[in-house]
């Protein structure tokens, strides 16, 4: 009989998967690699408009990653790291390759001259899946924030840049599979919010830290931190919207892998009706939504019921996404599954 065990099912956050065929978790259903260019030969020097389009480009990922100013979702979103840089590239007219090759060529050049700052150096870094590099240059950069801070010489701007950089380290250290690191990072980024002033960022910083908690298997304190975020989440962004229900079923996932099943199937119901109510009945999101509590069911002999739910998100994903997107192949793998049982 298969067992009651909570596999590692998507909540749509920042884990992957430990098993499959599971819906993943962000990004999802596969993250596609970021395209890595080749090393370009240092040059004596940069030409200025291509220094100034790359602090341009660099400018714009800042942005794009400043937590207070985004107000509708956390930078970790599937497919969001991807379509970011896409609308850079597209906004530059150049290619997602080109971007690249630019700040690569900018970090090489400026190197040995006036200097690339650490925090761009994080940057360039992360967007070239250099993590190790990332997570050193961002710690570098974010302490240094935080302590002119703490001295009085800097102000509510910078301590942002530092959240978002401890944010920035704490992914890289969870793509090397550095999971002490990856949390230390997050609770720094946690401890720079104030709920009061941003409680979406208060949230948001808590909700990667309960991520990280999980991973190391400190679910308890997921579940601690989760209590705290959701009603905090539906106060702020309303009781529709996506990243309420991403909060809930991270509720839900905690409480199965400490293996407190009880609220499971209401939490995933729950995650359901939000995301149907913000997004629509036929989105992809609810299609994930569905699969989890699939998942929930298959894994507590329930299997018709989880065929059900599985046929439902195959045909939302064919219609919404195609048949050869990669979700679809994870939602065949998951019904051919629970069919086999």
């Amino acid at each position: 009989a298969p067992s009651s065990a909570a596999p590692d099912v998507s909540s749509r956050v920042i884990e992957p998967p430990v098993s499959e065929p599971v819906k993943p978790e962000i990004p999802a259903p596969t993250e596609p690699e970021l395209p890595v260019t080749k090393p370009i030969e240092p040059v004596a020097k940069m030409k200025a408009e291509d220094s100034a389009r790359a602090r341009r480009v660099l400018h714009a990922i800042r942005n794009h990653r400043a937590l207070h100013d985004r107000g509708r979702k956390p930078p970790v979103f599937k497919g969001d790291e991807e379509h970011m840089l896409a609308d850079i590239a597209k906004a530059e007219s150049c290619s997602v390759d080109e971007l690249q090759e630019l700040l690569t060529k900018y970090l090489t050049t400026m190197d040995g001259g006036d200097g690339v700052s650490e925090e761009d150096r994080a940057i360039i870094a992360f967007e070239k899946r250099c993590f190790d590099v990332a997570a050193n240059s961002g710690v570098k950069a974010a302490e240094a924030l935080v302590s002119r801070k703490s001295a009085g010489e800097e102000g509510a701007a910078e301590l942002k840049t530092a959240l978002s950089l401890y944010w920035l380290v704490g992914l890289s250290e969870k793509e090397l599979g550095h999971l002490d690191e990856c949390v230390t990072a997050f609770e720094k980024a946690a401890a720079l919010t104030d709920e009061a002033k941003h409680p979406v960022a208060w949230a948001d910083a808590r909700l990667l830290l309960s991520t990280a908690a999980q991973r190391k298997g400190l679910y308890q304190r997921a579940m601690e931190l989760l209590d705290l975020i959701v009603p905090v989440y539906q106060k702020a962004l309303g009781d529709s919207n996506p990243i309420l229900a991403i909060a809930v079923g991270n509720q839900a996932l905690a409480q199965w892998r400490a293996g407190k099943v009880t609220f499971v199937e209401p939490l995933l119901n729950r995650a359901i009706s939000i995301d149907e109510k913000g997004l629509g009945s036929d989105h992809p999101d609810v299609a994930i939504d569905l699969s989890n509590l699939a998942g929930f069911f298959a894994a507590t002999n329930r299997g018709k019921e989880a065929e059900d739910l599985y046929q439902r998100a195959l045909k939302m994903d064919e219609k919404a996404l195609g048949t050869e997107h990669p979700a679809v192949a994870v939602d065949l793998a998951n019904l051919a599954n629970v069919m086999r049982t």
